[in-house]
């Protein structure tokens, strides 16, 4: 038992990533250092190594695909905001005003229309003084899909791994309703509360599924990876239950490892046909503003659909 245990051990460690240990040959000395007639104890360490494989390995792929199921006091939080914002369900919104981009010390303000479903589907149109500025969130068979343009009118294709998050930035109603039926797979965690500059807030910390029928040939590093680029954080204000903030990472095209913090703040809420909007969305990544909407309508199930939404 000590020979089997001690191979348990080893193999154990290799199965940790201790690469200084050999899986095949790690009973060995140890077997020779007895002086025993190897060979059933041979057969039982191999089978101890194949059942350690097996324990070890679905342990590891559990760990990176846990199932996701809302709890209790997540759900009670989602349904309280979105009574507070609305009396009844909205299926599309369109909201018009003006958005102010901050590049550096470069700052310009135009118009802008932000177009969003219940379903998922969103879109931006901005026309800065420099040039038209659009993007755009759409759903297919094979997972979702994104698109951007900026002055020059080319359209540039958004990575897979940005696209993973809740598309609902500016509309937490959205969001909200997508928690609640558990839409798109979604599902939540309650975060505790938070102070936020003398704001109290109750957290939402939100899970997305990876989507589209390829996700489960993607590695099971890849799979945490993409898991991780989909988690967000919705805060309610502890006094209005009013979204307060969202929160979640963005990324570079080329490296879903590195986290860009993007927080998103809505304030100047009011009341347009008995639902709550926030009249001022602003983004910013890496603490720094860059975006600072304005609305001035909002304007709600006006049978938008989601061919509005399609990406070239």
């Amino acid at each position: 038992m000590i020979v089997l245990d001690r191979c348990a051990q080893e193999l154990a460690s290799v199965l940790l990533c201790d690469e200084s240990v050999d899986p095949h040959g790690a009973c060995v000395p140890m077997l020779r250092k007895k002086g025993e007639d190897s060979m059933h104890i041979s057969i039982l360490c191999r089978f101890i190594q194949a059942f350690l494989l097996v324990l070890v390995g679905s342990s590891l792929l559990f760990s990176q695909n846990p199932p996701h199921v809302s709890d209790s006091p997540a759900l009670a939080l989602s349904s309280l905001a979105t009574a507070a914002m609305a009396g009844k369900t909205v299926e599309d919104l369109t909201l018009t005003g003006t958005a102010t981009r901050v590049a550096g010390s470069e700052k310009e303000t135009g118009p802008a229309t932000l177009k969003a479903m219940a379903s998922g589907e969103t879109s931006m149109d901005v026309a800065f003084p420099s040039g038209r500025r659009t993007g755009v969130y759409a759903l297919s068979p094979r997972g979702p899909q994104g698109a951007w343009t900026g002055p020059d009118g080319k359209p540039h294709p958004v990575s897979f791994h940005n696209l993973l998050v809740d598309p609902g930035w500016f509309a937490p109603l959205l969001t909200l309703q997508r928690i609640n039926s558990q839409a798109q797979g979604v599902t939540v965690s309650f975060s505790g509360n938070v102070d936020r500059n003398g704001q109290s807030l109750n957290g939402l910390h939100g899970t997305l599924p990876v989507p589209g029928p390829d996700a489960s040939r993607h590695p099971a590093w890849m799979l945490t990876l993409l898991q991780q680029a989909s988690q967000f954080d919705l805060y309610i204000d502890s006094a209005t239950m009013l979204p307060a903030e969202m929160a979640f990472n963005g990324h570079p095209d080329n490296d879903v490892r590195r986290d860009l913090p993007v927080r998103v703040r809505y304030s100047e809420y009011r009341a347009v046909n008995g639902i709550q909007v926030p009249f001022r969305i602003r983004k910013y990544v890496n603490n720094s503003l860059i975006l600072d909407v304005k609305i001035e309508t909002a304007v709600f199930n006006t049978g938008l659909s989601a061919s509005e939404f399609s990406v070239q």
